[in-house]
């Protein structure tokens, strides 16, 4: 990679894979990831982040799965955000019951789903037109004290079923707080 200067660190390696993803050269940001590693320098969850987000945009969401399951046998645990790039990638494919799955052991993981992880398949939900699902996952959320997105709830409103639920839910969830 380089003859001279200041030896490549994990950061220009990350930065690397990312531009390279983002420019749609999919093999050149494996190469960088397999360099970086016999330079000796270890991925850390970023890394993998970066590269299981490049896969499941180029839509190469096998090799993605595979890298997301390498995980925790590099002595590391995905974050919230690796779980969502995850979750939303399966999403993407439209493999709703395994992004379920993966929101599940996300919580046995003791990796708590935020606001995203929630608004990812929700979104994916309210395309597939799936109002009871919907419906579940948005009480969930809103029992976790998170809300839907501005992109969310513009698809919401388009439903006056989602409204009145989400009223209704904000209704309750005030008085029991009172």
């Amino acid at each position: 990679m380089m003859c001279r200067g200041p030896k490549p660190n994990i950061v220009t390696y990350s930065v690397l894979l990312d531009g390279f993803f983002k420019n749609h050269k999919v093999v050149q940001a494996v190469e960088v990831f397999h360099a970086m590693q016999y330079q000796g320098i270890t991925p850390d969850i970023v890394v993998y982040s970066i590269l299981i987000n490049g896969m499941c945009k180029a839509g190469k969401i096998e090799d993605a799965r595979k890298v997301f399951s390498s995980i925790s046998t590099k002595g590391l645990k995905p974050d919230v955000k690796t779980y969502n790039i995850m979750i939303g990638g399966l999403c993407k494919e439209a493999l709703l019951d395994e992004a379920e799955e993966l929101l599940l052991q996300m919580e046995g993981d003791g990796c708590p789903p935020n606001d995203v992880t929630y608004n990812i398949v929700i979104q994916t939900f309210l395309k597939r037109g799936d109002k009871h699902k919907v419906m579940i996952l948005i009480e969930e959320m809103i029992n976790k004290n998170f809300s839907p997105d501005a992109s969310t709830m513009a698809m919401l409103i388009d439903d006056s079923d989602y409204l009145k639920m989400i009223q209704n839910l904000e209704s309750r969830d005030r008085k029991t707080k009172s």
